[in-house]
């Protein structure tokens, strides 16, 4: 995952915690503070191919791999304690 995408994932999932559905592009990219809705679009893109988020528009879901699940947050955007991971 590259840096921006990073960033979008990471503001996409605190959306999610803390409004409980998916925010629009638009709201990534005036949250991000991108200059085009088309740059949003490009990295949301790149997430879904790459497993880690499902969905569009406001159904977008964060998804894992087997190998992030470790990542520190849940699918449906809540962050996930060691003993909620079933980790001691």
């Amino acid at each position: 995952m590259s840096i921006p995408q990073r960033r979008v994932f990471d503001w996409v999932a605190q959306y999610l915690a803390d409004h409980g559905y998916s925010p629009t592009i638009r709201e990534i990219q005036i949250g991000l503070g991108y200059g085009s809705p088309a740059t949003v679009f490009k990295h949301l893109e790149g997430l879904r191919e790459q497993g880690m988020l499902t969905g569009s528009g406001r159904r977008l879901r964060l998804g894992f791999r087997a190998s992030d699940q470790g990542a520190g947050v849940a699918a449906g955007g809540q962050r996930r304690s060691a003993s909620a991971s079933g980790r001691p």
